[in-house]
């Protein structure tokens, strides 16, 4: 008995190191006959912009048990339902915003100064930001008023001991991570109508295209569940509003959250030892999103109880949304985009030596339609 064992553990090596030697003439085969391939062809989008897309095909396809489907840009099934606007951008105020944040200090801009007099009451300029947000309502010297919400960065120097208390472990790529999302905005829709930004980022910028990627369910939180927390909606604790014993978010497995006292075999139960843990390692991070009235964690879920990361965008987003101070995508002479980029540009040079975390999310252009992208 034990040789026969011996004999079928002898037999099971050499048969799968039959098998690697036969893979590896079949592919040696393929590559001689050309069928690693890469191609290169033409798409045009639907707003007459030519870009190059790249399919690199590494696999033999024959053999892919998966197979992405063919998906093509300018599909007239398709396109007759899309209706972008012609316009490059939403109509804002013309007058340039009277004030502005840089470096976590509130500033008056000189072109005010210059059209409306020195003294723009009742503030002065060149003072450090004593909050993230907030509300002016001022009137200038020749009788002229400005009301408007901005949004900024305000210096922390607490996060600071962070990163002395936490170090970069050795073993860490030492990288930051920068996301930023269109809701309900697939690949091809992104090639279509923001064409100059995608071929910026694929030919400029050199950026990986995942065609494998798909959703993990439907709605927004099934696309970031899986990206935040390693895990699907299922799998987590139970947090939709009316459920019996609900809870709210805080404690799901963030990528961003501290998890010091978990063990290793916790952290691979909720795949974290594939994601860098953004606190653990001293880093700053940022989370926001607009729409806050159908908040991804909050329209069916019970939201954060505290806020989950150092910047957090939510108060911003849930109050101004509800004012009407300024025209439709705009805050006064910039759009609401722009100000979400700029948000993200001043804390990533605030804390431009620091280790940052940044995920920004806009709906207001796509989540009920996407024919504003091209805004």
């Amino acid at each position: 008995m034990k040789i026969c064992r011996r004999c079928r553990y002898i037999s099971n090596i050499y048969l799968k190191f039959l098998l690697i030697i036969l893979s590896l003439c079949l592919i040696l085969n393929l590559v001689s006959k050309g069928g690693f391939n890469t191609e290169i062809f033409h798409v045009e989008s639907a707003v007459n912009s030519a870009i190059i897309v790249l399919d690199k095909n590494y696999s033999n396809k024959t053999f892919i048990s998966c197979q992405y489907p063919k998906l093509t840009i300018d599909n007239p099934q398709i396109l007759k339902y899309l209706k972008p606007v012609k316009e490059s951008r939403p109509e804002c105020d013309d007058e340039v915003n009277w004030i502005y944040t840089k470096n976590s200090t509130f500033y008056i801009r000189d072109e005010a100064i210059k059209v409306h007099g020195e003294r723009i009451f009742p503030f002065e300029s060149h003072r450090s930001l004593v909050s993230d947000f907030f509300h002016v309502d001022c009137q200038a010297q020749d009788g002229s008023k400005y009301e408007n919400y901005h949004m900024g960065i305000k210096y922390n120097s607490s996060l600071l001991i962070k990163n002395f208390e936490s170090p970069m472990k050795s073993t860490s790529l030492d990288y930051n991570v920068l996301m930023f999302g269109f809701d309900s905005t697939s690949r091809m829709t992104f090639m279509r109508f923001l064409p100059k930004t995608y071929s910026f980022l694929v030919n400029e910028l050199g950026a990986i295209v995942m065609k494998g990627y798909n959703i993990v369910g439907d709605g927004t939180p099934a696309a970031l569940f899986p990206i935040l927390t390693g895990q699907t909606e299922r799998e987590l604790p139970e947090s939709r509003r009316g459920y019996p014993n609900a809870t709210t978010v805080d404690d799901f497995p963030w990528i961003w959250n501290d998890f010091k006292s978990k063990s290793m075999i916790e952290a691979q139960n909720h795949f974290l030892v594939l994601f860098l843990l953004m606190k653990e390692n001293g880093f700053i991070t940022q989370w926001a999103e607009d729409m806050s009235y159908v908040g991804t964690f909050q329209y069916r879920l019970k939201g954060f109880r505290n806020p989950p990361v150092d910047y957090y965008g939510r108060p911003f987003y849930l109050y101004v949304e509800s004012q009407k101070v300024s025209k439709p995508y705009c805050f006064g002479s910039i759009t609401r985009l722009q100000g979400m980029f700029e948000w993200i540009k001043e804390y990533v040079h605030l804390y431009s030596n620091e280790k940052k975390f940044s995920f920004l999310f806009h709906s207001d252009y796509s989540h009920n339609s996407n024919n504003n992208l091209p805004y």
